[in-house]
């Protein structure tokens, strides 16, 4: 089975994987159990460790007691996975139920990455609890067939019995929870990303207006100067007077360019 730990130093969360292989000689009354792949500072680790060593009275007349502390240790930290995922959805589901299109900033792109490893990680939760339900439902069985199998157990197996029951319970809250937010995670990055298209497409309309501004701009500049070009044009060149001398004569001819052309 796998289960969320909250990782020593730091406020991270690790998913682990660990098993139990149980072997119960049903002539002999003996149990044999092997912890798969424990982490070796987890708490499951040092509970059993520690049953075995202060507390075997009491855990040898129950043969499901290590099934039980694996659920009543591992399986509650879900909650607080969930709830630890969930204090990083809501401040972005915020954002985007409740900015205008126009306030968007950059900033709210990174938001559509971080809304994805959420959806996935809540996705994950949800297909692994549904395998631990499994897991719970088989307990639940193993817990009738031994009470058919052997009397010397009944008052124990009842009591593992409920709570395996309960554990069910707490199991499929979980899983609803992680349900529920991984649907909202979902339309809240389709919402996003719809928002974000949007303000893009306001940017492309803005900029093409600004563009068609300046290309009347141009055309009117452009119009003008075919307008009145010609007239101050000749205007100008009407107005250029040339001066000639003439040595020999000792007088200044003045010639307009117009006719100095004309002349020419």
């Amino acid at each position: 089975m796998r289960y969320p730990e909250l990782k020593p130093m730091g406020n991270d969360w690790v998913v682990r994987q660990t098993g139990i292989y149980h072997k119960f000689d049903a002539t002999t009354s003996q149990n044999t159990y092997v912890l798969l792949n424990p982490s070796p500072d987890s708490k499951l680790k040092k509970q059993a460790e520690h049953n075995l060593l202060h507390c075997y009275q009491t855990i040898e007349n129950n043969p499901l007691w290590l099934h039980m502390m694996f659920q009543e240790i591992c399986l509650p930290n879900w909650r607080l996975y969930n709830a630890s995922l969930e204090r990083e959805f809501l401040p972005m589901a915020d954002t985007a139920a409740h900015t205008f299109i126009e306030e968007l900033t950059e900033s709210q792109y990174s938001h559509l990455t971080d809304l994805a490893d959420l959806e996935n990680r809540f996705l994950q939760t949800s297909i692994i609890l549904t395998a631990s339900q499994d897991v719970l439902d088989c307990l639940v069985t193993i817990c009738a067939d031994l009470k058919d199998l052997s009397t010397a157990y009944e008052k124990q197996i009842q009591i593992s019995k409920r709570r395996f029951r309960h554990s069910q319970r707490v199991c499929a809250a979980n899983h609803r929870t992680a349900a529920y937010l991984h649907q909202r995670s979902r339309t809240t990055a389709q919402l996003l990303a719809n928002a974000l298209s949007f303000r893009e497409q306001l940017e492309s309309r803005a900029q093409n207006s600004s563009m068609l501004s300046l290309n009347r701009s141009a055309v009117f500049i452009t119009t003008l100067t075919l307008l009145y070009l010609p007239p101050s044009f000749i205007a100008y060149a009407t107005t250029i007077v040339m001066f000639i001398f003439r040595d020999p004569e000792d007088y200044i001819t003045i010639l307009n360019e117009i006719e100095l052309l004309y002349r020419v």
